[in-house]
């Protein structure tokens, strides 16, 4: 509706009304709901116009806990939806974080709230940049001194990035605005770890199929889409750290597959998911996780494609 009539916003006689059952949809346990939910909201954000900013910060207490879904497809698509709001609107980071804040601070859903922790720092892009992220650093060292240890790592880990996405001067004011007991929490919990590159390094260097070359030059491609060197280094199974480097690899391919390239994986599909399912009878669970996640990317890609309800549509190709 958003991309065929601009103005439907616009001609919306009751706005308020459309929002609260937005609010109300994201509320819906159903993961295929949810997402084709935030997908609609992302798509028909430009139409909002001057509303866009009360409109959106109305629906965060429930889109901000959907960064810590369990499915990653929706948690991809709120990552895009809040990033897309964020590019437009940057002065609504200050409220978004406030929501933040004051889930991760009051949820009991601790599973989810690590989760969202851990996708948070995707939000820490250019245009938000010279923006102003005490709310965030005071949630994350408060975290530190009230979580278990895990939720604390993954905050430590989380205030480091901002270290490096902010600078050290301008990072190191805002921790010394925090009282002394967070200032120690950080120290603390932040002394052994070491970001190696700043958090928009991953999408300025994302992994494309053509900066994959064997060493001869020369470009293959299993199932249409990955490259031979990448699916070599997953299907061996001598090396458990090269699989999982071939995964990270894989992943970033599918998640940025583009439609020509899904037309290619169709006629390979069978073959694309058996190896996977090969790949998830390792016992090592981080090649599992990633194996399922590339999985779950795949058929969701092929059931919007496709026009299917659910993923798991699918099946009958297996």
């Amino acid at each position: 509706m958003s991309r065929r009539d601009p103005d439907w916003f616009s001609n919306c006689p009751r706005k308020g009304e459309l929002f609260k059952n937005i609010d109300r949809i994201l509320a819906d346990d159903r993961w295929e709901v949810q997402h084709q939910c935030i997908k609609f909201l992302q798509e028909a954000m430009p139409t909002f116009g001057s509303n866009l900013e009360y409109c959106v910060c109305y629906l965060m207490p429930n889109l901000v806990p959907k960064l810590g879904s369990s499915k990653i497809t929706v948690r991809k698509i709120s990552v895009q939806a809040i990033q897309t709001f964020l590019r437009q609107k940057p002065d609504a980071l200050g409220p978004i974080l406030k929501t933040l804040s004051n889930f991760l601070l009051t949820s009991t859903e601790r599973a989810t709230k690590t989760e969202v922790v851990r996708e948070f720092p995707a939000m820490f892009i250019p245009e938000l940049v010279q923006c102003d992220w005490s709310l965030f650093l005071d949630a994350m060292t408060k975290l530190m001194a009230t979580s278990e240890s895990e939720s604390a790592e993954c905050a430590a880990m989380a205030a480091k990035k901002l270290e490096v996405y902010l600078g050290k001067d301008t990072f190191n004011r805002l921790l010394g605005d925090l009282s002394a007991s967070q200032q120690k929490d950080y120290a603390r919990f932040s002394k052994n770890i070491v970001i190696a590159a700043e958090p928009q390094a991953a999408t300025s260097q994302t992994v494309s199929r053509s900066s994959m070359k064997i060493a001869s030059g020369e470009r293959r491609f299993r199932f249409g889409i990955v490259p031979s060197i990448v699916a070599a280094m997953v299907l061996d199974n001598s090396d458990s750290v090269t699989r999982i480097s071939g995964l990270e690899k894989w992943k970033q391919l599918i998640e940025n597959i583009t439609p020509e390239e899904i037309t290619r994986l169709v006629p390979h599909l069978h073959s694309y998911l058996m190896s996977l399912g090969n790949v998830l009878t390792d016992l090592n669970f981080k090649l599992s996780y990633f194996t399922a996640i590339i999985t779950e990317l795949a058929l969701f890609v092929l059931s919007e494609l496709f026009g299917l309800k659910s993923p798991f549509d699918f099946r009958w190709w297996c």
